[in-house]
């Protein structure tokens, strides 16, 4: 699920898959066509997503698509990290 934030900034709200389906290519899959499909929007200059600072997995898995951390959320619970269009 994706929403936009800003003008220019698309906020990815959640992104799962099942853990019995989890290491299967699934969720590369589908997270490189949502990408595809939100830089689709007109004005797009930033996609952000947050993950759990304790999760290597999440943290490595993001990067791959190029997303880079920048710090703690506003709630100070979940690394943000954000891809520049």
């Amino acid at each position: 699920m994706w929403v936009p934030k800003t003008k220019g900034k698309i906020s990815i709200w959640r992104f799962m898959v099942d853990q019995n389906y989890q290491n299967k290519g699934i969720g590369r899959k589908a997270l490189l066509l949502a990408l595809d499909e939100i830089r689709q929007t007109d004005g797009l200059e930033e996609i952000e997503i947050c993950y759990n600072p304790n999760n290597p997995v999440a943290k490595d898995f993001y990067a791959n698509f190029g997303f880079v951390d920048v710090g703690m959320d506003e709630d100070g619970d979940d690394m943000l990290a954000i891809i520049k269009i």
